[in-house]
């Protein structure tokens, strides 16, 4: 759902920021700015999830 509604600001302001200009640009940024963060999060949690997999079967190999 985070996910969702940071994009759907960022593409809201994104065409504020087209038509308007100002600070419609400041906003967009922002949004974007945390759209981008919150993708770079989801993204090193994914990793830490696999890495995490990762080992357990490679103590599961040594086990047998």
């Amino acid at each position: 759902e985070v996910l969702m509604v940071l994009g759907g600001a960022t593409a809201v302001f994104l065409l504020l920021a087209v038509a308007l200009g100002g600070l419609a640009i400041a906003l967009f940024l922002i949004t974007a700015s945390a759209f981008g963060g919150y993708i770079y999060a989801l993204v090193q949690l994914k990793r830490r999830a696999g890495e995490e997999l990762y080992v357990d079967v490679e103590t599961v190999r040594v086990h047998r």
